[in-house]
């Protein structure tokens, strides 16, 4: 009895997911390039200013050490 019970739950979680999935509205091709585009930029700032922060650091050990 309860492995049927089992079987019944799961078989009733999988459908409700598939039921929620078709509610949610999927962002078009534009909007996830746009998202793209926006975490490629950030992505370079940061970078460029972590690299900036690192090479400062470093000549400042270096003239710290000397």
């Amino acid at each position: 009895m309860a492995k049927k019970t089992n079987e019944v739950r799961r078989s009733n979680f999988f459908k409700e997911c598939v039921g929620e999935l078709r509610k949610v509205t999927w962002p078009t091709g534009d909007d996830v390039w746009a998202s793209v585009k926006v975490v490629i930029v950030l992505t370079v700032i940061t970078s460029i200013i972590l690299g900036a922060f690192d090479s400062g650091f470093t000549a400042l050990y270096s003239l710290l050490m000397k």
